[in-house]
Parts: C-alpha cells; sequence; structure tokens
C-alpha cells in the first residue's frame, strides 16, 4: 500500500524535497535501512546544489532496539543543527525495512504533529533523478530501491536545533537458527560534521538458549544476562558512520552451539564462517578445573608502578579462583623462587597466604626467564587445564639467554600442554620472541607499553579465561573440501567467548559437521545435522573481505616470526589490492601517484613493500615492535571487516584509511576525486557516460551497480567487457546493443 501526495507537494517548488520510495522501482536484494537524513532548502523552494546549500549536521543520533526474538521494535532520536543564519526548510528522508510497520513519527512543527508519508510510485522516478542531480551527491543512490518515508519540516530555525523521534516494529529474518537485526547507520555520512554521539543499544531476548552474538560492522560490548537474554551496545563520538549497523545470534539448545554462514560467487570457490559459543550457564561441578601459574619477573627494572600494578592484578586474578582449581606462584629475578613446592588448591587460606606473600615481593637483581619457566612447566599435572600467566619487562640477562633454546626448551618442556599466555612489560622486552613464545604454547601475547596499566591488561585475560570449557577443539567437515581456514589452530572456549572460523569451500552443498574435545577431562563430540555451504551469494556478503583481513594477518605474523619470502610478499599485495585492505606494509596503495591495477608481482610494488617489510623485521623492541604484534594479532582476531583498514603506526598510534571502498566484491581507491576500480582493464575498451544522464539512471537500477555509483561523480570501473568511465562527458542516451552488453533493464 502507498500513500498518496498531498497536491501542494507535487508543484514545481516542492520537486527537489521528495525523493523515490518504492521497492518495486528497482530490482536486486537490498539491505533493510532504518535511518533518516534531513536534506535543507529555502522555505517555498527547490532543493538547492550541495554546494549552496551544505547539510544539516547531525548532533546526536540515539538508536534503542527491544528484540523479543522474532519481533523487534527499534526506536530513533535524532537531534538535528541548523549551522546557518536564515530559516531553513527541510525534506526528511527515512527508509525503513521491508514488511516494518511504522508505529510512531514525532516531530512538534508549532505546536503540531507532522505526519510522515510513503511517496506514490509512479511519480518516484522522476523525483529521484532530480534530487540527485540537483543535490550533485550521488551518494543519495545508495537508498534507492527501499522502502522509504517522507516528511516536511519546518521550520528549522537559524543555528537552532530540530528533534525528530520515530519508531517502528519488524519481524526478523530467520535461517534455521541463525537470526539478522540491521540498521542503518551509514546515512550519517551526510551530516555537514562529526556526530558529537552516536549510540546504539539493543535488549536482546530469547526463548531459545542464545548462543553467539556476533557484528560483521562494529565492535560491540555483549553483556551476557543469562542463557536467554544479552545487552548489546556500540557508542562512539565525533564521528561520521559510514557503515550499517549489523548483528547475527543464534539459538539453539545445543551445550555447543555451532552455526555456518556461507557466501560464493558464481562458478567460483565459496568463503564460509563457523560461528561456536558455549552454553552460558554451567553447574559448579561441568566447569572443567584448571591449574593456574602465576610467573611475576620482579628484576630490578620492575621497580615503582610496574611491580605495585603487577601485585594488584595477581592479587585480583588468584580471588576469581574456584573451589576445584589449584595454583602454583613463581617470582623470579636472577633467582627463581616459588611460593610453594606444588600445586595449592585454591582454599580461601591458601589465597589468603599467597596474597601476603605477594605483598612482600620486591623488585632487585636479573632475568633468568629460562628457569623460571622450566619450573612452571614441571609443575603442570595432566588431569586439569593448565593455564600460565607469565609476566617480564626485560630479556633474560641470567642462565640461558639464547631466544631459541629458551623457545625449543619450553616447547619439549610443556608436556601437559599448558597455555601460556604471556605479557611484556615496557619497550625493553623482545617482541618476537614472546610472541613465539605464546604462540608455540597455545596461548596469547600482550604488551603493555610504558602508559597503559598492567592490571588491567592482566585482568582482563584473567575475566576470558577464567572458566574453561571445552580444550583441544578439532573440527571434522567429512567429505566436504574445506580449506584456508583462519585460525589455523582452533582455540578452547571458555565461559562468555564463542569461536570465529573462517575458510574457503570447493563445493556448495549438505555438510556433515562434528565438533570433537575435551570436556571435564573427557573426550566429547557435538554432531550437527543440517548444516550447508551455499551454492550462490547469500545476504553474507562481509564473509570475503573477513577471510581476506585473517588471513593476510596470519601471513604478515609469518613475515614477522619467521622471515620474508618474495611469495608472501607478493601474496600480501596481492590480497590487499584485491579486498581493499590497507596495512601499514601496503598503505602504499592510496597514494595517488601508485597505479592499484598494477599485478601485485610487478616490481614497483614488491619492491614498496619489501623494503618497509625489511626495516620493519629490524625492530625486535620499542613502540614499533609492539605495534606490529598488535596489528597482526587484531587482523588474525577480526570479526568485523569494516574495521579492516585501521592499524597502529611506530608510535602507538591508531591511523585509519578512508581512500579505500569495498563495494560489490571489488575495492576501489581513490585518486584525487577519482574513484577506481583496482581490477585489471588495460584490454578492455572505454566507455565513457555522462553523469546524470538517462545512461547513467538505467546503470542505478542494477542494485550492484548502484552501490559503485554512489561512490562519488567521477569513477571507473569495469562491467560488461567495458571500462567504464563515469564523468562530466560521455554518451547519454540507452541503446538496444547497450542494454544487452551492459545487462541493462
Amino acid at each position: 500500500m502507498f500513500f498518496f501526495l498531498r497536491p501542494s507537494y507535487c508543484s514545481r517548488y516542492w520537486l527537489g524535497g521528495l525523493f523515490l520510495l518504492s521497492l518495486s522501482l528497482f530490482s536486486g536484494s537490498l539491505p533493510a535501512y532504518a535511518d533518516g537524513f534531513l536534506l535543507p532548502h529555502l522555505p517555498n523552494h527547490m532543493i538547492a546544489p550541495l554546494p549552496e546549500q551544505p547539510n544539516f549536521a547531525i548532533k546526536y543520533h540515539k538508536v534503542e532496539v527491544e528484540i523479543n526474538h522474532p519481533l523487534a521494535r527499534t526506536r530513533v532520536d535524532q537531534v538535528f543543527h541548523n549551522p546557518s543564519a536564515r530559516e531553513l526548510e527541510g525534506t526528511y528522508l527515512f527508509p525503513i525495512p521491508s514488511g516494518a510497520t511504522l508505529s510512531q513519527f514525532a516531530m512538534d512543527v508549532d505546536g503540531k504533529m507532522t505526519k510522515a508519508e510513503l511517496l506514490e510510485s509512479n511519480q518516484a522516478r522522476q523525483i529521484y533523478e532530480e534530487i540527485v542531480r540537483r543535490r550533485i551527491d550521488p551518494g543519495l543512490l545508495e537508498y534507492a530501491g527501499s522502502n522509504l518515508y517522507r516528511a516536511r519540516v519546518f521550520p528549522i530555525p537559524a543555528r537552532g536545533d530540530k528533534r525528530i523521534q520515530l519508531s517502528y516494529d519488524q519481524l526478523l529474518p530467520t535461517q534455521s537458527s541463525l537470526h539478522t537485526y540491521r540498521y542503518t547507520l551509514s546515512t550519517e555520512k551526510f551530516s555537514a560534521k562529526p556526530l558529537e554521539k552516536v549510540s546504539v543499544t539493543i535488549k536482546l531476548k530469547t526463548k531459545t538458549p542464545l548462543k553467539s552474538v556476533y557484528s560483521p560492522s562494529h565492535e560491540l560490548k555483549i553483556t551476557r544476562q543469562g542463557e536467554f537474554s544479552a545487552l548489546i551496545s556500540y557508542e562512539a563520538s565525533q564521528v561520521k558512520p559510514d557503515t550499517d549497523f549489523e548483528i547475527y545470534y543464534t539459538t539453539a539448545e545445543d551445550a555447543i552451539g555451532l552455526s555456518l554462514l556461507s557466501y560464493r560467487e558464481s562458478q567460483q570457490d565459496g568463503y564460509f564462517m563457523l560461528l561456536g559459543a558455549p552454553q552460558v550457564e554451567w553447574k559448579q561441578n561441568q566447569n572443567t578445573a584448571k591449574h593456574l601459574t602465576f610467573i611475576l619477573d620482579t628484576s630490578g627494572s620492575m621497580a615503582g608502578d610496574k611491580i605495585k600494578q603487577a601485585k594488584a592484578a595477581l592479587e585480583y586474578n588468584l580471588n576469581q579462583l574456584a573451589p576445584q582449581d589449584s595454583f602454583h606462584l613463581i617470582s623470579f629475578s636472577d633467582t627463581v623462587e616459588p611460593f610453594s613446592k606444588g600445586a595449592l588448591p585454591a582454599s580461601s587460606a591458601n589465597i589468603r597466604k599467597a596474597i601476603a606473600h605477594i605483598q612482600k615481593l620486591e623488585a632487585t637483581g636479573g632475568t633468568d626467564i629460562d628457569s623460571a619457566l622450566q619450573m612452571a612447566l614441571k609443575q603442570q599435572g595432566p588431569r586439569k587445564m593448565n593455564l600460565i600467566v607469565f609476566l617480564t619487562d626485560g630479556d633474560p640477562t641470567v642462565g640461558e639467554t639464547n631466544f631459541n633454546t629458551i623457545l625449543n626448551k619450553a616447547r619439549k618442556g610443556n608436556q601437559n600442554k599448558a597455555r601460556l599466555f604471556v605479557f611484556g612489560v615496557g619497550f625493553d622486552v623482545n617482541i618476537p620472541f614472546l610472541d613465539k613464545l605464546s604462540q608455540e604454547n597455545r596461548g596469547s601475547s600482550e604488551f603493555v607499553r610504558p602508559e597503559e596499566n598492567i592490571e588491567i591488561k592482566v585482568s582482563s585475560l584473567f575475566n576470558r579465561i577464567s572458566h574453561p570449557i571445552l580444550a583441544d577443539l578439532k573440527l571434522d567437515f567429512g567429505q566436504t573440501q574445506v580449506y584456508d581456514l583462519y585460525p589455523r589452530e582452533l582455540p578452547d572456549l571458555f565461559k562468555g567467548s564463542q569461536m570465529v572460523l573462517v575458510g574457503r569451500y570447493r563445493q556448495p552443498g549438505p555438510v556433515s559437521l562434528s565438533l570433537s574435545g575435551v570436556l571435564q577431562g573427557k573426550p566429547q563430540k557435538f554432531v550437527y545435522s543440517g548444516q550447508s555451504l551455499s551454492p550462490e551469494k547469500t545476504s553474507h556478503a562481509f564473509l570475503p573481505r573477513l577471510w581476506a583481513t585473517r588471513k593476510i594477518g596470519f601471513l604478515l605474523d609469518q613475515i614477522r616470526l619467521k622471515g620474508k619470502s618474495q611469495e608472501l610478499v607478493e601474496e600480501v599485495i596481492r590480497l590487499s589490492k584485491a579486498y581493499g585492505i590497507i596495512t601499514e606494509y601496503t598503505s602504499f596503495l592510496v597514494r595517488e601517484d601508485v597505479d592499484v591495477r598494477r599485478p601485485a608481482e610487478s616490481a614497483p610494488m614488491r619492491e614498496e613493500a619489501d623494503g618497509y617489510l625489511s626495516r620493519s623485521l629490524d625492530e625486535a623492541k620499542g613502540s614499533w615492535a609492539i605495534s606490529q604484534s598488535r596489528n597482526a594479532q587484531k587482523m588474525q582476531d577480526n570479526v568485523a571487516p569494516a574495521a579492516a583498514n585501521r592499524f597502529y603506526d611506530s608510535a602507538g598510534q591508531e591511523q585509519q584509511i578512508t581512500q579505500v571502498r569495498y563495494v560489490g566484491q571489488r575495492a576501489f581507491y581513490q585518486k584525487k576525486n577519482l574513484w577506481q576500480d583496482a581490477a585489471v582493464a588495460d584490454k578492455l575498451p572505454r566507455l565513457p557516460i555522462a553523469r546524470y544522464s538517462e545512461l547513467y539512471f538505467a546503470l542505478s537500477q542494477n542494485a550492484e551497480l548502484r552501490q559503485i555509483l554512489a561512490l562519488g561523480p567521477e569513477l571507473e570501473f569495469v562491467h560488461g567487457g567495458y571500462l567504464i568511465q563515469i564523468g562530466e562527458k560521455g554518451q547519454t542516451q540507452t541503446t538496444a546493443e547497450l542494454k544487452k552488453k551492459l545487462a541493462l533493464p
């Protein structure tokens, strides 16, 4: 059903203020939209070009969502600011998901509540083209083809604000045990200034036990509130969101829930992601007992705040131990001092004695890392999950000082498969050595810069690993051919954690999937039926880029810890270029003098990356070495491909690359004002097309091309056997031949 426009809105003064609204206008699957944007113009005038009348600024944007699965109610609260010295009028446009019902629209105008209307479909095409031309803003193309409401906003006082609130209800899309919620934050890129604040809060409740909660778009704070609910939040300040907010959540009765997502371009190997999470509530006697060993460096360089923070962290961790756990405490400098001869039960009395002992420790002497590790490894037992937390601020200076020898001895001495979690404090530790030490012993490493707090870092780790559930995980895909899996070795599952595994598959179809591991010291196997790998494109279009991000992180870690080779360097460049994933080693790709269409093995590209890698490999200590470790680890753990183009530089400052966009499974690089497809096109015929022409808007009826055209007014991209060039001049008319070659409707 459509709402019809009031006649007064159809005059030439209002034509620029209207917009397309019907799903029936354009073919192709589209994302679900929800956010609104406000286009300014003078009262009773057409919408002016963007340079003449800039967009309004958005002061804040708050979204509150209540999901009582499968129903969701979304409440939106936005405040727009008019920075100009004159009163303006606005046309408010807001897309909502297909099938959603608008339940409230609130905006006070002179004491009256303005109504929101849905435009008639037969007027939408003409209005749509007019507004894009007048605003000279192809970004609006991205929202074509959706259910879009419109409301007149007048007056908007000079240097004043206008608050708009709305809510809508929808039935969430579900595929087996996988459920999706999406909200359009990306329209906020039309704000004239960064938003003072943006927040999304979701209260999620399910009737079947909730397992994984995952977002490919944003880094979330997730608070589990029992077996059936969670509080999910995202908040940022002074930003211009350009990515839609999306979450997936899974429900299952299984003790360990597992869900499979996949995506495949025609006739190519596909991409998949496996989400796994244990149930939230475990009885005390169901928790896997653990033996926790703390190794604390008390050498002279730890004096001052370092030793104080480390002591506080150990006290916190000891107080979190469960009754069935045991612990061992080792301090070391030039000698090794165990608190006890062996493991102690985690009784209240033993913990009190250990804390009293910690308080007496002083920082003095040298650093005997090897002896401390060997003592700890000899105390590990076969019946519990063994966890070692090792904290040091320097290189070995006493006893064995050869890094490779220490690594070999630790690997051979770890007969009971203890997980070794390493903390390097300050700039004097050898970063690659500690990274290898943790990786070879199935743990992780964390490095604490001088300005960071040791207690927070160590306590955060312990909160993640305090309740082990399933260890020594192995996946069996049956006869299905899967490859290039990341992470290469599956991590243990702890209470509140989840597994995110990505990879490639050769043939689509049903999958016989099983997960095995050790639960409470006994082998367990979980079998999952009804899983399948898609033969075609799905809504999970983020999977290829997520897979590429993790693979690049793995390759960079191999180069950093084992040395570079021409083959590895070329593969990093190829993946970075093709998937638009920029690292500190491939940041040269965004320079205007670099031709991204060159193959990865070309000498200029290889030499650029090779030279940067060579310089970085010489840095084993200090700020840059810590940044390299964090960058590689972040990419390997990455679950949000939208955040791929951020990395820490040599000073530890986060850098963000904005000149790259990934659209329609291809990367575009901005060179001055031109967005350039990275695909090789030197042998293709060129087809110039004038922007905003009949042919241009014919292209926009293709859902994938519409997203590409929304990048900007100047474009080059490959389609239909042509290198299409969008600019001020070019072909304007659609012909029968072009319709066929470009697959136009």
